[in-house]
Formats: C-alpha cells, structure tokens, sequence
C-alpha cells in the first residue's frame, strides 16, 4: 500500500531552513490505513483527533454515517507516535505492539532510507528483544555518551505546538518542559503573541498525554 502524507514531509525545511514538523502520527492500522498525519499542532493527540476528522469529513460528503466511538477509539489505539529530528524519524513503540510498530517502520520506508528511521524505548526489553530478533540492533537509538552530544541533543530538542519552539521536549515520554528562562523571555513578544502562548501553556499544561 502506498503511504499518504498529510502535512509536510518529515524533514521538509521553512524559509529559514528549520524542519516544518517535528512530531508525526502514523496509522497503519485498518480503517485509513497507510496514512501519515504530519500538520500542526505538534500533539500527538491532536494529530488523532485530525485524522479522525478528516476521516469523518470524507464520509459526510459519501453520504455515510460518522465513526462509531468504538471505530474511533480503534483507529486512535492502532496508531504510532514518531518523532522527527533532522534526517532521522524516530519511532516511539509500544511494547505490547511491536507488530504495530515494525508495520508503521515498513511504510516509512517508502518515504526515506532504512537507515533514516531508528527505535526509542530502548530500556524496555521487549522493545530490545524484538529489534534484536530482526538483527537490527543499529536501529535502536540510544541516549548519547558524551557531554557534546548530550548538550546537542538538548539543543535539538526544542519544538512548539502552535507557536514559536519554546518547550525542550522529552521524545521518550513525550512530555514538554518549559524553563523559567524561556518563559521569562516571553515577555519580549508583542501582546497578541504573548497572549497566544500564555493561553497554550495555560491550556496544554493541565493536560496528560496517553503515556500519561
């Protein structure tokens, strides 16, 4: 089956050479299968709900009823989590559904090299054990060694949801942090702008993502 992606590419660039994306949803389940979900806000639960509505759109204008909660529900649990940094995508799996996981790895690969898409979770196991078992343990992405590349990776690690990349984002639990420096510089931005963002941070801080 061929992959459609909606949204940009995962390592497509603005205009001032920044990746447009960086967090995507795949659904290689059955109902829209083969289908990658890249367009803002950066939230995975966002990026469900959005490919539910799209699916839901396309109904309505077939004449058919919308998804049952059930067939929604099914859709959202046979999704994957994929975080995009530059040239690599990463694949955020579920132990349980490591199937689910290695489906979603064989779509990607239509769109970028095999050796573009690695694992994370690599503490868990299963997730180590299945991996090893395909003789792919150079998929796996481990945390850096060195306090260059830790310091990198913290660098690289800054995304937003709708707004500028204020938050340093863990890719392993998909939490975001906001420091106090960042929020302290905030208060740089023009009053719409800053209203914009304290309402995000107001709203997306009282909320747990499906990792909890």
């Amino acid at each position: 089956m061929a992959l459609e992606i909606l949204g940009p590419h995962p390592f497509e660039l603005d205009a001032a050479g920044l990746q447009k994306t960086r967090i995507g949803t795949i659904f290689p389940g059955a109902q829209g299968a083969g289908t990658l979900y890249t367009k803002p806000p950066g939230v995975h639960a966002l990026q469900r709900a959005g490919f539910i509505d799209r699916l839901n759109a396309e109904r309505a204008a077939k004449g058919e009823p919308p998804l049952t909660e059930a067939e929604e529900h099914e859709i959202s649990s046979n999704s994957v989590d994929l975080v995009f940094e530059p040239k690599v995508i990463l694949i955020r799996p579920d132990p349980q559904r490591m199937d689910l996981s290695f489906a979603a790895d064989d779509l990607l690969q239509q769109v970028v090299s095999k050796r573009q898409i690695r694992f994370l979770s690599v503490s868990d196991g299963r997730v180590r054990d299945a991996i090893k078992h395909r003789g792919e343990n150079w998929r796996l992405s481990a945390m850096p060694k060195s306090t260059e590349a830790k310091q990198q990776l913290i660098r690289s690690s800054k995304v937003g949801i709708q707004g500028e990349p204020i938050y340093y984002y863990n890719r392993l639990t998909g939490t975001r942090w906001l420091t106090l420096e960042t929020f302290e510089k905030l208060g740089n931005l023009n009053h719409p702008d800053l209203a914009t963002h304290l309402q995000e941070i107001s709203y997306y801080s009282g909320r747990r993502n499906r990792l909890g």
